[in-house]
């Protein structure tokens, strides 16, 4: 399951060329898609147990939660913005353990480098605000909590927004305007990145300061 002009299907195709494979030729490629229903992972990863397949790649981290619980046999490889140790995706990282491995962006850790480099490149002081996605339950707490001691330490008022589906990003930016920040953090979350020329353009539109985990923003 893969969300993202960053994480996608060509990079995918590329990897599988570059290590000998063909689609269609050498390998069967199974594709399943949730969109931003994170509750449909769990049976989306099911039914490739039942296929069966001989490996399951999870393009971010619910899908490879959901992945683990739906076999304890099928290797999975995952690419995940959090800790994996830490939601039990993997023992360590430098062993993981069990039938998963992957890589970690470190997207989580990174949110309150970013809320600390808004604070120094945007003069004013006071107020920032940060989205997050409040359907990701593996995210939003942990981004949450880090983002709030952040801003806690910088002496800043943090105001937390929330945005689920794309229709929620006009409210995100009528709030926006009404508090005044000096900026809006945006949290590392694939749901986000795959709105990425979205936000983007509603930033610009609104004249609004803000700070995301890819270049492309």
């Amino acid at each position: 399951d893969w969300s993202s002009d960053v994480c996608s299907s060509d990079l995918f195709h590329q990897g599988l060329h570059d290590s000998g494979f063909r689609e269609r030729q050498n390998v069967a490629v199974v594709y399943r898609w949730a969109g931003d229903r994170f509750d449909q992972l769990p049976m989306l990863a099911a039914e490739l147990v039942r296929q069966p397949v001989n490996i399951i790649f999870a393009a971010n981290g619910p899908a490879a939660v959901a992945a683990k619980a739906a076999s304890a046999n099928i290797p999975i490889v995952f690419q995940a913005g959090f800790d994996p140790v830490a939601v039990g995706l993997v023992a360590s990282l430098n062993r993981p353990g069990g039938n998963v491995t992957g890589v970690t962006t470190q997207s989580l850790e990174l949110g309150p480098k970013r809320l600390e480099m808004l604070r120094d490149l945007v003069p004013g002081t006071g107020e920032v605000a940060a989205l997050v996605n409040d359907s990701n339950a593996l995210n939003v707490e942990t981004n949450t909590r880090a983002l709030q001691t952040a801003a806690d330490a910088l002496n800043l008022k943090l105001h937390m927004l929330h945005a689920s589906a794309p229709e929620d990003f006009d409210r995100v930016f009528a709030t926006l305007a009404k508090l005044r920040p000096i900026g809006l953090v945006i949290a590392g979350d694939q749901f986000f990145t795959s709105r990425i020329d979205q936000l983007g353009a509603l930033t610009v539109q609104h004249r609004v300061p803000a700070i995301f985990q890819y270049r492309e923003f």
